[in-house]
């Protein structure tokens, strides 16, 4: 099927040493020229797990291809063996982004504006942020997770991020939704607590950065919710869902 395919990213890390290791192959195209630059296989296994393969489309210059494939290499290792109750971490109430074409729209807003493709965050990392909470005991979490499945939301609504705006205090270049959006704000005030101050829903593309532009700029991105999460965060670089629900009937989802 050729060097760069599912079946040979399977055939490399099956035939990886059987010890108790995590196990990794990687096979693509980093350009710069050629057919199907930016495509990437990344296979895994954990001990005890199935081995799992996924296919990558990467954006950028060769080494920019590279950087990513590296980053996503490690999320696939820490997120497989890490256990959420042992790491620290800090957590959050979220909307994720898993529509690629969404990922896609959010990412190119920062590309328009001047930024490199390993400037913007991963795109597994795209979501849209409804309150932060901080670091949580594994009862607060538990506390949480009632919260979450206690929200009074039973449908699915749609979010329009209409402004790109630059935070300075945390140097992140953010998209913002709309305020008048009666489903988010409803869902928002259902999450946040009473003592929190104001906080508005966002979506980070890019964080720790300088500004390249002054003053907001309009964007136009639209996608149907149909659930939330409550996630955490380790070290501001890789997000795992801790629990998810339906918003079509509050059940709480397995990830």
């Amino acid at each position: 099927e050729g060097a760069v395919s599912e079946a040979c990213a399977l055939a490399m890390v099956r035939g990886l040493s059987t010890c108790d290791d995590f196990r990794l192959a990687i096979t693509g195209f980093a350009g710069p020229d050629g057919d199907d630059v930016g495509l990437v296989f990344i296979a895994w296994q954990t001990p005890n797990e199935e081995v799992r393969v996924q296919a990558f489309h990467f954006q950028g210059t060769r080494e920019q291809i590279i950087t990513q494939v590296v980053y996503q290499s490690l999320r696939r290792m820490v997120l497989s063996s890490m256990e959420p109750v042992v790491m620290p971490s800090k957590c959050f109430f979220a909307i994720t982004i898993e529509q690629e074409d969404i990922q896609l729209q959010c990412l190119q807003v920062g590309l328009n504006l001047g930024y490199g493709i390993d400037e913007l965050e991963p795109f597994n990392n795209l979501h849209l942020t409804l309150v932060y909470l901080g670091q949580q005991s594994i009862e607060q979490l538990q506390d949480l997770k009632e919260q979450g499945k206690n929200t009074l939301l039973n449908k699915p609504f749609s979010i329009h991020l209409s402004s790109c705006q630059f935070w300075k205090n945390s140097k992140a270049l953010v998209l913002v939704a709309d305020h008048d959006l009666m489903p988010l704000n409803h869902l928002y005030r259902e999450l946040t607590p009473s003592s929190q101050d104001s906080f508005r829903p966002h979506v980070t593309i890019a964080k720790g950065i300088k500004p390249l532009s002054v003053g907001d700029i309009s964007v136009n991105i639209s996608f149907e919710v149909k659930d939330f999460s409550l996630m955490l965060s380790y070290d501001d670089i890789f997000y795992i869902k801790y629990a998810s629900w339906n918003l079509s009937n509050q059940e709480e989802k397995n990830d």
